[in-house]
């Protein structure tokens, strides 16, 4: 690798350094709503849940007889395709503030920007999880897979955290504006989990609604996890888990760099009409 190389990467390494510590002085200036994210959340989505469907498992052919243990992946699926709704939340801020566009000015990789975000999220999601399977130890859950297993599954949440983050910043900087950002966000996370097997095997929906839940890429990705809590090292149900993640985290993160940069140049396009027009 170059010696310019080494440069601009140790360079765009600080960039993503200093913004995701600015985001992170952000998410923890209120101790009130870290602790509900990190820690209430986790809690109330594993008792809510777990209380309130564990009949299901009466149902002939269940897969599972813990159903605290069938639902853990969808819990933390849940927590992570939540941040489809907060992933972006700060970016629209900025945007209405003006800071976005002052990065139009600074010698930084638009890639940069979008992965210190990433970076804030990934790191929030992983303590979430992290968390959840400590509660579910607590509450006599034990993984198929042990403590690598473990570390496997927090790994996949987060994952997903990434890929629904780099969605959420897509949106964020397409919209632009809180209301739209909120409307659409809002409106695609309950339909995404609950037409999924998060809380019920496919099995047990009706036809059509299985037949949609199996093309869902989050009942992939829950199935990878679920492999991890319930069967073991089932590399049919971890392998299309892993790669679609990563894909998605990819895909999305690229079209968010390209987004992002046609945002800054619409901004400075509008910055500059402004001071012409004076």
């Amino acid at each position: 690798m170059s010696t310019r190389r080494v440069a601009d990467l140790r360079a765009e390494l600080r960039v993503v350094r200093g913004l995701s510590l600015r985001w992170f002085r952000e998410v923890t200036i209120s101790p009130v709503g870290l602790t509900v994210m990190l820690a209430i959340k986790p809690v109330l989505w594993y008792l809510l849940f777990g209380s309130l469907f564990q009949q299901i498992t009466m149902l002939p052919g269940f897969p599972a007889e813990n159903y605290k243990a069938f639902i853990l992946p969808g819990v933390a699926a849940l927590m992570a395709i939540e941040y489809v709704v907060i992933g972006g939340k700060c970016v629209v801020d900025d945007i209405s503030t003006g800071f976005i566009g002052k990065l139009w000015a600074a010698p930084v990789s638009r890639s940069s920007v979008v992965g210190a975000r990433i970076v804030v999220m990934a790191t929030l999601n992983a303590v979430q999880t992290t968390l959840l399977l400590g509660l579910a130890y607590a509450d006599g859950v034990r993984l198929a897979t042990g403590l690598p297993g473990a570390v496997a599954f927090v790994g996949l949440a987060a994952l997903m955290a990434v890929a629904a983050t780099a969605f959420s910043l897509f949106v964020a900087y397409a919209l632009k504006y809180e209301f739209a950002f909120s409307m659409v966000t809002s409106f695609l996370v309950l339909p995404v989990l609950f037409v999924s097997n998060a809380f019920v095997p496919i099995s047990a929906m009706p036809a059509w609604l299985g037949t949609l839940a199996d093309w869902n890429p989050v009942s992939i990705a829950i199935s990878g996890m679920r492999a991890l809590a319930l069967d073991g090292w089932v590399w049919a149900d971890v392998a299309p888990a892993v790669g679609l993640l990563v894909a998605l985290a990819l895909g999305f993160g690229t079209v968010t760099a390209w987004t992002f940069t046609r945002t800054l140049e619409s901004e400075a396009d509008l910055l500059a009409a402004v001071t012409l027009g004076r």
